[in-house]
């Protein structure tokens, strides 16, 4: 049977835009980050548009000429981003807004945002608005890296990760940012994609504000 896939990002960011600058009232142009630019067409340019100051990270090179002619002003960045992460030590390089569009599963050593998060706070203004990738119900297990589902299993500390309810993913991310010295002061949670009626990837945006 073929599976029919349906993508609700474009109108997902556009209403995220809008709670941002008209309900947590962030400056209209934003300092902004992408950890996972791959070509920097749909997700990206729908979240970064209007915005001047702007840094793509990306791991493979075969994308930096298509990011460069889609974002032809943007600070480019051949890197692995999750150990740029990991090694950053100064303060210099801050964001008002930070995207985290990782893959599904695992990826190399690293499993959906999990190794960003432990270290994202080094990115985060005082008042950060942070976007990520959530995957409640997991989509394809069979064609998926097998350790997906025990890395879940740790992360979100559940014992059934076909099905995580949004407390559990709430009370993960609230714990792990406060331990960073941020506390979550509003958030946004919608759907981002679905196939044959499953709706297994989401946007988790948080307005963040240091303790």
């Amino acid at each position: 049977m073929k599976v029919k896939y349906r993508h609700k990002s474009i109108n997902a960011l556009k209403y995220l835009k809008e709670i941002i600058v008209n309900t947590w009232n962030f400056e209209s142009d934003l300092k902004c980050i992408e950890l996972f630019s791959r070509e920097g067409d749909w997700h990206t340019q729908t979240l970064f548009s209007g915005y001047s100051d702007i840094t793509l990270c990306e791991i493979d090179s075969q994308y930096k000429d298509s990011l460069s002619l889609n974002f032809p002003h943007a600070n480019i960045q051949i890197l692995d981003s999750i150990h740029m992460l990991e090694t950053l030590s100064d303060d210099s390089h801050r964001y008002d807004l930070i995207s985290i569009d990782n893959p599904l599963g695992c990826f190399d050593k690293y499993c959906e945002n999990f190794e960003v998060v432990d270290n994202i706070h080094k990115l985060l203004k005082d008042k950060a608005i942070l976007l990520i990738n959530i995957v409640p119900r997991p989509y394809n297990y069979k064609d998926i890296v097998k350790d997906w589902k025990k890395r879940r299993q740790d992360f979100y500390n559940v014992e059934n990760d076909e099905s995580i309810n949004f407390n559990e993913i709430l009370k993960t991310y609230k714990k792990k940012l406060s331990r960073a010295g941020f506390n979550i002061s509003d958030y946004e949670y919608i759907c981002k994609e679905y196939a044959d009626d499953l709706d297994y990837l989401y946007y988790l945006c948080l307005n963040l504000e240091k303790s």
